[in-house]
C-alpha cells in the first residue's frame, strides 16, 4: 500500500502564519505569492518532483526539496534563492527550528539532518531510521525532534543530542505518513498513515490517547489499496480545528480536539470537486487546498459552514499562474517532436542487475561527502543514486 510520498506526481501548499504569503508546488514547479506581489513569482531551479515545503516562524525564509536531491532556501519578500544544498538522496520532509537558525530535513534512505542558516557549514546528520523517514517536526520549545517512517514507527528524540530517545509512539499498524505537533497544546502529537486512522498522543510519554478511524474506511465502495491513507494533516491554533485529506478521496475531514475526553471528534466533512493532495491552515484560520488535477482554493469557516473564498486575490492569482504553466506543458507535450530511440528487439534485451540495497541505521557509517553545499546556478549536474 503506497502513500502520497510514493506517488509520482505531487502538489503541496504552505501558508504563512499571518496568511499574507503562500507557496504552492505542482510537480517540479513552485509558485510564491504574497500581499505585496502583483503577480505570482515562479521559484525556478527544481528538476524533479518537489515533495516538501516549509517556512520559518516569521515567513522570511522558505525551503523546498524533492526528488532531484536539491534543498533550496528562499528569502521573501524578494523570493530569491539564497542557498542550495545537493543531497545524496531525494528529500522527503523539511521543518524549520523555532530559533530560526536551523533547518531540519529528511531523505528517502532514512537519515535526518540539520543545517545552520547562519554559517556555511555543511549539514550534520542528526538521526537515522532503518526505513524511509516520511515526516519530521520540532517541538515548540525546540527541545524535541519527532520523526516517522515507513515501518509504522514514531520516534521522539531529544535535541540537540538526538541519540537520546525520549519516547516511541507505538500503535499504527501500517506506515506513518504525517506527524503534527499542536502549537496550543505543547505535549500533544497527531499522526496519520496507511492504516486508515488519525491518532492523538502524549508524545513526551509515548502514550496513545485516542484513535479516530477515518469514515472512508467504512464506505461500501472503499478500495483497500487506494483509500484510507492520510495524505496531509493541518492544525489551526486559532480555531482549534484539524483538517485531514485522504488519498483518492475528494473529501476533507474536519476534527476538533475535545479537551475533556482528550479525543479527536469528527466535526464536519465537506466535498471538493477534485481530489486534494494537500491542505494547510494559515494563521487566521482559512484553509488552503491544492491537488494534482490541478487546482488551488481557499476556504473560510463561518460557524459550521465552510465556503470557498472566491474573493481571495492570492488564490485567484495562483490559479491563473498554475493554469498557464500546466497549459504550456500540455501544449509542449502535444507539439513536441516524437523522438524514436534505437532499441534492441525484445528478445535481445537483457535486464541489468539491480544494485544491492544499503540500509542506514543509527550507528551506521555516514560518508562525509554525502551532502555538499553549492552556490546557486553553479551546480550543473546532479549526482546519480
Amino acid at each position: 500500500m503506497d502513500g502520497g510520498f510514493y506517488t509520482r506526481d505531487h502538489a503541496g501548499i504552505r501558508a504563512s502564519n499571518d496568511g499574507s504569503a503562500v507557496v504552492m508546488t505542482h510537480k517540479n514547479n513552485a509558485f510564491a505569492i504574497d500581499a505585496k506581489l502583483e503577480e505570482v513569482k515562479v521559484l525556478e531551479g527544481h528538476l524533479q518532483e518537489i515533495r516538501a515545503v516549509a517556512c520559518n516562524h516569521d515567513s522570511s525564509l522558505w525551503a523546498t526539496g524533492g526528488d532531484d536531491k536539491l534543498l533550496k532556501l528562499w528569502r521573501s519578500p524578494e523570493w530569491d534563492c539564497i542557498n542550495t544544498w545537493t543531497c545524496k538522496r531525494g528529500i522527503s520532509a523539511i521543518h524549520f527550528h523555532q530559533d530560526g537558525q536551523q533547518l531540519f530535513f529528511a531523505d528517502k534512505v532514512g537519515d535526518a539532518y540539520s543545517v545552520s542558516l547562519t554559517s556555511t557549514e555543511a549539514p550534520v546528520l542528526v538521526t537515522s531510521h532503518i526505513s524511509m523517514i516520511t515526516d519530521l517536526t520540532v517541538s515548540a520549545d525546540g527541545g524535541f525532534l519527532v520523526t516517522s517512517d515507513r515501518d509504522d514507527h514514531i520516534r521522539v528524540s531529544q535535541l540537540p543530542k538526538a541519540y537520546n530517545i525520549q519516547a516511541y509512539c507505538v500503535g499504527h499498524s501500517d506506515f506513518v505518513a504525517k506527524v503534527l505537533l499542536l502549537e496550543s497544546h505543547s505535549e500533544l502529537l497527531i499522526s496519520g498513515g496507511g492504516d486508515g486512522t488519525v491518532r492523538l498522543w502524549n508524545f513526551m510519554e509515548g502514550k496513545l490517547l485516542h484513535t479516530a478511524s477515518l469514515p472512508c474506511n467504512m464506505s461500501a465502495t472503499a478500495d483497500k489499496e487506494g483509500l484510507g491513507i492520510v495524505s496531509s494533516l493541518s492544525w489551526s491554533a486559532s480555531s482549534q480545528r484539524l483538517a485531514v485529506t485522504v488519498e483518492n478521496e475528494n473529501l476533507i475531514y474536519i476534527y476538533k480536539y475535545n479537551h475533556d475526553n482528550q479525543s479527536l471528534d469528527l466535526h464536519k466533512t465537506f466535498t471538493l470537486s477534485s481530489m486534494p493532495s494537500e491542505c494547510c491552515f494559515d494563521g487566521i484560520g482559512a484553509l488552503w487546498v491544492t491537488g494534482i488535477q490541478p487546482f488551488v482554493s481557499r476556504y473560510v469557516f463561518n460557524g459550521d459552514e465552510i465556503n470557498e473564498d472566491e474573493t481571495s486575490q492570492l488564490a485567484s492569482k495562483l490559479r491563473q499562474k498554475l493554469n498557464q504553466i500546466v497549459n504550456a506543458e500540455n501544449e509542449a507535450t502535444v507539439k513536441g517532436p516524437m523522438k524514436r530511440k534505437n532499441r534492441l528487439p525484445l528478445t535481445m534485451r537483457g535486464r541489468p542487475e539491480r544494485p544491492g540495497k544499503q540500509e542506514d541505521g543509527v550507528g551506521s557509517e555516514v560518508q562525509d561527502d554525502s551532502i555538499e553545499t553549492v552556490h546557486v546556478d553553479k551546480k550543473k549536474k546532479l549526482s546519480n543514486d
